[in-house]
């Protein structure tokens, strides 16, 4: 696990149990987590993009767009999540658990940003879908079976809509959420034919 991931595990699940133990404020809850998803989520695409040789200084207008959109996507649940935190916060005697469990599809955006980040920088190099990557939150589901050990370009796996976490995504049993796989940068022949047929 990469030390930004730990990072944002941190931040998100501070911010949580801030919240809910009345600690923080709405506008501090609502504030930090936009600090923490801007950085957390920045971070997560550069080193996406750097396990395919771009700094950030290289990223394409493309990616920079593609980084600002992951971010704003991310900042727009946060209302719900705060409503969802109060509603079941502390003082009203809700428990800290089920948030901590929510607060996993929070944390498994920043390697879907990973995995979108190289998908992109990457272009034509090729990547293989993997398993059990130090982020795995639950057993892989037969989608995921099928498909580890596959190598394809990045540009392949982006125009047939198939990645690692990215909920919903139709094509995994487990549509991507809490997925533990990801793509590794590999110089392993590509793997000949279609793609296993998925649920």
């Amino acid at each position: 696990m990469s030390a930004g991931s730990v990072n944002y595990r941190r931040g998100i699940r501070a911010a949580l149990r801030g919240y809910w133990v009345g600690a923080w404020d709405y506008n501090q809850f609502t504030d930090g987590m936009v600090t923490i998803i801007h950085t957390g989520i920045t971070t997560a695409w550069y080193e996406g993009a750097a396990a395919c040789g771009i700094s950030p200084a290289d990223l394409s207008p493309e990616e920079k767009t593609a980084l600002r959109q992951a971010i704003f996507h991310e900042t727009n649940y946060i209302t719900r999540l705060a409503q969802v935190v109060e509603a079941g916060s502390k003082a009203n005697g809700g428990k800290l658990g089920p948030l901590m469990a929510r607060a996993g599809a929070w944390i498994a955006r920043y390697h879907d940003t990973v995995n979108r980040a190289k998908v992109m920088a990457c272009a034509d190099q090729k990547l293989r879908w993997t398993l059990h990557g130090a982020h795995v939150t639950k057993d892989p589901c037969s989608s995921c079976i099928r498909l580890d050990g596959k190598v394809k370009r990045a540009s392949y796996w982006k125009r047939v809509g198939v990645q690692p976490q990215n909920p919903p995504n139709p094509y995994l049993e487990c549509n991507g959420w809490l997925c533990g796989c990801s793509f590794e940068v590999t110089d392993e022949p590509l793997s000949k034919g279609r793609l296993p047929r998925l649920p």
